[in-house]
C-alpha cells in the first residue's frame, strides 16, 4: 500500500509539473490555465521582490527551481494525506485535479490574462531567459 501511495504521488505531481512548467516547450499553441499560473508565481514573486536589489541569477533560482520544487513537495505531501483518508473529499479533489489538468487556453488568450496580472510560467520563464 505504501508503494502504490508513492507512485501516485509521483504520478499526480509529474503531470502537474508537465502542465505548469513543460507543455508550453510540447505544445506551442495553448496552455494550462491553472497550473502554468501556480508555477509562474515564482517568477512573478521573485521579479518583483528582488529584481531592483539582484541580478537575473537570483530570479532564475527561486523562478524556475526553489519555487517549483516548493510546489512539488507541497502536491506530493497533499496527495500523500489525501491517499490514507477515508475521507469523501478524496474524491472531490481528484476530480478538481483532474478537470485543472483539462484547463487549456490558447496562447492568446494567455498573454491577455497574463497582461492582467496572471502570471503564466512560459512568458514569465521566457522573458527571464
Amino acid at each position: 500500500m505504501k508503494s502504490l501511495r508513492i507512485v501516485s504521488s509521483a504520478m499526480i505531481t509529474g503531470a502537474a509539473v508537465f502542465c505548469g512548467m513543460f507543455a508550453p516547450l510540447v505544445f506551442s499553441s495553448v496552455r494550462n490555465a491553472i497550473w502554468e499560473p501556480l508555477f509562474g508565481i515564482g517568477f512573478f514573486t521573485a521579479g518583483f521582490l528582488f529584481h531592483p536589489y539582484s541580478g537575473n541569477r537570483v530570479i532564475g533560482l527561486i523562478g524556475a527551481i526553489a519555487w517549483p520544487l516548493l510546489v512539488c513537495a507541497i502536491i506530493g505531501w497533499g496527495v500523500w494525506k489525501l491517499t490514507a483518508s477515508r475521507s469523501p473529499w478524496v474524491a472531490v479533489t481528484a476530480a478538481l485535479y483532474f478537470l485543472s489538468l483539462c484547463a487549456w487556453v490558447s496562447v492568446k488568450t494567455a498573454n491577455q490574462l497574463s497582461s492582467h496580472a496572471f502570471p503564466f510560467y512560459s512568458q514569465l520563464s521566457a522573458a527571464w531567459y
